[in-house]
């Protein structure tokens, strides 16, 4: 999805309002569509005005109809030329909305015929257009040197219905007049001009006519930045090198110099800032502080002694690691660099250490990299080093650092007694339901759960009637360094309900279930809905399903945990690899019943249960690095 940089509104978002057809012929061969969903749209002046795709399911066919265009619950007049829904995709499209006001909430509504009739979805889609200009960012990065478009007008070319006559740029910053400028044409946003490191902050008007369109635009220039490791270097006057650089960051557009460097014979730099001291270059024997400089002709930026050349008679050997040791998790990915890597002229190197799998030993330049995941062994690893001269004699350097790979109890990473209302903070919290009324109009939403002195409850209590009820619990940790979770919980049952009969002794269907389970969906701490009557959509890998509902503690107000076997459950570790490695949990309460109209049951009961849960613990191995010098 395009980032965009605009204005916020300081209205709420539009809200998607789906028809709910209760009286549904329900014998084989028939079907109403019963919900339709569109995303909501806003779209700038300039853009071609289409609706997504909706939702909605149907077995045996479905054909749609352009219903109306209302704003501020008025229709629209004559729109049936401008307004289109295709017929079998459901997708609106909108020809001209030249006249159209601009921030005005507009809502189409969409007729389905199914085989069983007409079903009308009103307010199905909304869209707005606003004054507003949308840009999107053209760079992954802009760097001082960088000259380019640095951000695009978002739908410039797709609606020609509005064209600008003009477009600047509006600041009192004359560095930012100076540096940026936009498109006559396009709109599109460029960058021309050097501009230091910083956050700048300045608007863009479009003007069209009588029309000035705004955006708000916020630009970081990052910092520019070039390094080299190892960054000291020993080498004799018949010997090569050639260094890159492990960092080159915010440094387009500029070309490399170097200073420091009088009496080190044929040293170079390219684009890329590598830089290459050719063999037999008979340098004067000497250190040599290296500055590398970049510039692009009036500006420049100086990376002092970014790198020491020193230029001896003869070398003897040597390799330093900052580090004398390195404990690792088995889990842990690392890579260690050493801080000085000086080798006789057409010498080798050789680690004396049998690695595992997943690790590996760079001869090049000493280097050792260890691969995140491993589920390694416990064990040392000595860095233990022999250089080979080039007439083969041996030189051993010893054990110069050491890598241990150490396995550790599970740490908790997570507990709460809930004596402390998160909700919000770090719970999210939703209910919904079906056939409960209110003045006649159901009720979508029920009063969600909250939080006791005892633990949290996810309300399920109902009075006699068909209904269908559901209630969850979510909650979402960061998950990026840690691996094989296990939790613990305790939950609740309130008022033991174990069977509903009628007057006449028959038991009266009841269906109610407590799941514990994951969601690949996450955003920030939401948790989003996941999923209505007779479904678990989003709900993967349950760890208790329908069938097995033990979890729900039959016995009136005693707390049970969450695995009768006294263990933790143990989550899977794909599932903290999902929503941005985020583990998300959900406890969530269903419970449904059908054809409680029959006689002899009190018309202010039975009650349904309330589902409680508490004691929250989540306990996992972490992926640790501990570094000595």
């Amino acid at each position: 999805m395009k980032k965009l940089l605009y204005i916020l509104f300081a209205t709420a978002l539009l809200t998607v309002v789906g028809c709910q057809k209760d009286d549904i012929d329900r014998s084989v061969g028939s079907e109403y569509l019963e919900d339709l969903y569109y995303n909501d749209s806003i779209f700038t002046p300039n853009q071609s005005v289409e609706s997504s795709i909706p939702e909605f399911e149907v077995t045996y066919g479905v054909a749609f109809n352009f219903g109306g265009l209302f704003v501020n619950g008025e229709e629209v007049e004559d729109q049936e030329e401008n307004i289109s829904v295709d017929k079998n995709t459901g997708a609106i499209s909108v020809k001209s909305t030249a006249l159209f006001d601009k921030n005005e909430d507009y809502k189409v509504s969409v007729i389905a015929y199914t085989v069983s009739g007409v079903t009308p979805h009103p307010d199905a889609w909304a869209f707005r257009i606003t004054d507003l200009l949308y840009y999107s960012e053209a760079q992954p990065e802009v760097g001082p040197f960088l000259n380019a478009t640095i951000f695009n007008l978002d739908g410039n070319s797709s609606n020609t219905e509005i064209s600008f006559d003009e477009f600047k740029i509006v600041s009192d910053n004359d560095t930012i007049l100076n540096a940026i400028t936009v498109d006559a044409e396009t709109g599109n946003i460029q960058k021309v001009n050097f501009l230091d490191a910083g956050e700048y902050t300045f608007d863009v008007e479009g003007i069209s006519g009588e029309d000035i369109y705004m955006a708000n635009i916020k630009l970081t220039v990052g910092e520019p930045n070039i390094v080299y490791q190892p960054n000291t270097f020993t080498i004799e006057a018949v010997q090569d090198l050639s260094v890159t650089p492990i960092t080159l960051q915010n440094l387009e557009g500029c070309t490399f110099t170097l200073e420091g460097i009088e009496g080190l014979n044929g040293i170079t730099i390219d684009e890329n800032g590598q830089i290459e001291v050719p063999v037999n270059h008979n340098s004067d024997k000497d250190s040599y502080n290296v500055t590398v400089i970049a510039t692009d002709g009036e500006n420049i930026i100086e990376f002092e002694n970014a790198l020491t050349i020193n230029v001896v008679e003869s070398i003897d050997p040597s390799i330093v690691y900052q580090f004398s040791k390195v404990t690792l998790s088995p889990w842990s990915a690392y890579n260690l660099i050493p801080t000085e890597f000086t080798l006789p002229y057409l010498a080798t190197v050789r680690l004396n250490t049998a690695l595992p799998t997943g690790m590996s030993f760079d001869a090049s330049n000493g280097s050792i990299a260890v691969e995140g995941d491993l589920n390694l062994e416990n064990g040392n690893y000595p860095v233990d080093l022999t250089v080979i001269t080039s007439d083969g004699a041996e030189i051993d350097l010893g054990t110069l650092s050491t890598i241990v790979i150490e396995r550790r109890e599970k740490e908790v990473i997570f507990t709460d007694d809930m004596s402390t209302d998160l909700i919000g903070d770090v719970y999210t919290i939703f209910q919904a339901q079906r056939n409960e009324t209110t003045g006649g109009v159901e009720n979508d939403r029920a009063s969600a759960g909250f939080l006791l002195n005892d633990g949290y409850r996810n309300q399920m209590q109902r009075w006699n009637k068909d209904y269908w009820r559901v209630a969850y619990l979510g909650l979402s940790i960061d998950a990026s360094e840690i691996i094989n979770a296990e939790i613990e919980f305790f939950t609740y049952l309130n008022n033991e309900q174990q069977e509903y009969r009628d007057d006449q002794n028959n038991l009266i269907y009841r269906e109610d279930f407590f799941l514990f389970g994951y969601l690949s969906n996450y955003t920030q701490n939401i948790v989003p809905d996941i999923g209505g009557r007779d479904n678990d959509q989003g709900l993967n890998d349950a760890t208790l399903s329908r069938e097995n509902s033990a979890i729900i503690a039959r016995d009136k107000q005693v707390w049970t945990k969450s695995n009768a076997d006294g263990n933790a459950i143990q989550i899977p570790n794909e599932r903290l690899n999902d929503n941005n490695q985020h583990l998300t949990m959900v406890w969530k309460a269903e419970k449904d019943y059908d054809e409680i109209h029959a006689s002899g049951i009190d018309p202010n009961g039975p009650k349904a249960h309330n589902f409680h849960v508490k004691n929250i613990t989540i306990k996992a191995n972490t992926k640790f690095v501990e570094e000595v010098e």
